[in-house]
């Protein structure tokens, strides 16, 4: 976004700057804003899909897959994959772009309790995650523990 801010500001320096006469400097001021509005509006929305395909890429990658079920409700599951605290790390910020993330299963992973608190910062805000499975992980159990309590409305598994 810093980008199209840089070169939006630039570009309308250089019709104001322009020795073009006002009705020329009017429409392209017009163009200029229309070309702005649109590009912003585009970028808005096709940033959360790229996102989403990068984290799909990702938790494949990993050995993972990303399902849908017919009420709409996504699940994450990276059982028995290659995840680890890195990866995951990585990933969250992503998952955030999938809007009705519904279950996360981590189970047989070598997560630790490090990535349990990454977990626990990145869903701590009401959203829709309602199962978290972290069986058979290299998590503790107090992990486990704190991140019930920090994730009261998830039901999670140890």
């Amino acid at each position: 976004m810093a980008g199209l801010a840089a070169v939006a500001t630039l570009c309308l320096l250089l019709i104001v700057r322009s020795a073009a006469s006002f009705g020329t400097k009017r429409s392209l001021g017009i163009a200029w804003s229309i070309a702005t509005i649109i590009t912003t509006i585009g970028l808005d929305v096709a940033y959360p899909r790229v996102q989403r395909s990068t984290a799909v890429s990702n938790i494949t990658r990993l050995g993972g897959s990303v399902t849908q079920n017919a009420e709409g409700a996504i699940s994450i599951d990276l059982a028995e994959s290659s995840c680890d605290d890195v990866a995951l790390k990585r990933l969250l910020p992503k998952m955030k772009y999938f809007g009705n993330l519904a279950e996360l299963r981590l189970n047989k992973t070598a997560i630790t309790d490090a990535s349990l608190d990454a977990i626990g910062k990145a869903f701590q805000e009401p959203n829709s995650l309602k199962r978290l499975d972290t069986t058979d992980s290299k998590a503790s159990a107090g992990g486990v523990q704190k991140l019930k309590r920090t994730l009261g409305q998830v039901e999670v598994l140890p």
